[in-house]
């Protein structure tokens, strides 16, 4: 799976789309880069649903929720998609 490289600004070539692209965040609470979706963090998922982001990673224990990476540091990355599963089965 790739993960979608965000731009920073300032860097040179950025053109105004881009830039509204990072700022403007879709229903999921996801912020678009460059039309690829950004992973969604363990603590983003928690606001998102209004708990503790270690309820989020007892429901990742538990088997509830999956998410699509999990990074060298232990650290998950959830998709929209997870998260739509997710709440479908709540």
């Amino acid at each position: 799976m790739q993960v979608a490289q965000v731009l920073i600004f300032g860097d040179a070539g950025n053109t105004p789309h881009d830039k509204s692209c990072l700022t403007r965040k879709n229903m999921t609470g996801t912020i678009c880069a460059m039309n690829k979706v950004v992973p969604i963090t363990t603590s983003k998922v928690a606001e998102m649903f209004g708990v503790d982001s270690s309820a989020v990673r007892r429901w990742v224990a538990k088997g509830k929720l999956t998410p699509s990476i999990v990074t060298p540091g232990g650290h998950y990355r959830f998709l929209p998609a997870d998260l739509e599963d997710f709440k479908a089965s709540a």
